[in-house]
């Protein structure tokens, strides 16, 4: 398809970077113990999207569109995505019951938990990544025709969101008993993409520095300098690091910290590095990073290898160098088995990513 006049070509370090972040989230799913190598991963490998998603923002320049408009697109990249693959998730996870034998009340008790979290926003397994950039989107909208006073009045209330909503749960959960969870879900999905609203607004402010320091030299120095601080800083935060529950450890300004420098530092050593190497692989991954975030562990392909690689070879108990190369080649098989997904999402069913005629995906 030929490019228009209005469209700039995609940037090859920002696919790089997206396509570092699927690979992290795959990784951290086949992994379940605390590695350190997770718990690495774990600091950048959501915000690292939202920041991107902030750059291509602030390189477009800014919102400048109506809100109709905005809205439209928003659905067609995100919503319908998330409709449809968790309508997918549903009917395998169905099928999975009927196959073990459950009977008819297990399977419609769980069938009912699953439209719950599914319309609540919650999202089922990955797919409340899709929610939560697109509450992120919809807020970094309407911040972004504020007055500059009270823009910074939002960000200091997200931020205020970020450290205290695992706080506020407890509480909460107190309070409600078994209706918890039921009020729990929506509330998750809003204060996730309150979140990912604050690394929107880091991403977008990144493009400005980097335009106005343009010499590539100095991102990659500044780029390995915010890595180190990354890798440096994000053993000290102890406890749980949970993004999709809102659990940000002993100190979540560390978390923050780490998600800022890490998602930064991969950016901008990526954009030094691409104008040497095109990183296929990376590339390939982070352009079809929703069909793959949707689709591996949701429809089982993740639990399938893991447990077929536990039966065909071994897998290690505890955190060693075996466990990490069984982690890596359950990993190579699962993009394997994602490609072909992808082929068949993107020629057969593209409706399924939002993908309408001439309608073309976000970078």
């Amino acid at each position: 398809m030929t490019q228009t006049k209005k469209e700039k070509p995609r940037l090859i370090f920002l696919d790089a970077a997206k396509g570092i972040g699927i690979l992290s989230v795959m990784f951290g799913h086949i992994t379940e113990i605390g590695n350190p190598i997770d718990r690495w991963v774990g600091t950048f490998k959501l915000p690292i999207f939202f920041l991107i998603t902030g750059y291509l923002i602030s390189r477009g320049g800014g919102v400048k569109i109506s809100f109709r408009k905005f809205l439209e697109r928003k659905c067609c990249s995100l919503l319908i995505p998330y409709f449809s693959f968790s309508a997918l998730i549903i009917i395998y996870k169905m099928m999975v019951s009927f196959f073990k034998g459950k009977d008819f009340i297990y399977q419609m008790t769980h069938l009912a938990d699953d439209l719950y979290t599914t319309i609540s926003l919650r999202g089922l397994r990955a797919l409340w990544f899709l929610t939560a950039m697109f509450i992120a989107e919809i807020i970094f909208f309407f911040v972004m025709k504020f007055h500059v006073s009270l823009k910074g009045l939002c960000v200091l209330v997200a931020v205020l969101i970020f450290y205290k909503t695992d706080y506020v749960m407890g509480i909460l959960e107190g309070i409600c008993g078994n209706y918890y969870e039921i009020i729990r879900m929506p509330i998750l999905a809003i204060t996730k993409g309150i979140t990912g609203f604050l690394f929107l607004g880091a991403g977008y402010i990144l493009y400005i520095l980097m335009q106005r320091i343009p010499n590539k030299n100095v991102h990659l120095m500044l780029g390995i300098l915010l890595l180190i601080i990354n890798i440096s800083a994000y053993p000290i935060n102890q406890g749980v690091v949970d993004f999709n529950n809102m659990r940000f450890g002993g100190y979540p300004f560390l978390y923050m910290l780490c998600a800022l420098c890490g998602s930064s530092g991969w950016i901008l050593v990526l954009e030094y590095l691409a104008d040497h190497y095109t990183f296929p692989i990376l590339t390939w991954c982070g352009r079809n990073s929703l069909i793959i975030m949707s689709t591996h562990g949701g429809l089982g392909f993740q639990e399938i290898l893991v447990k077929g690689w536990e039966g065909a070879v071994s897998l290690s108990t505890k955190v060693c160098l075996k466990y990490y190369i069984e982690s890596l080649m359950i990993l190579f098989h699962l993009l394997i088995l994602e490609y072909g997904v992808v082929e068949f999402v993107n020629k057969k069913m593209p409706f399924l990513i939002g993908k309408f005629g001439n309608r073309k995906q976000e970078n």
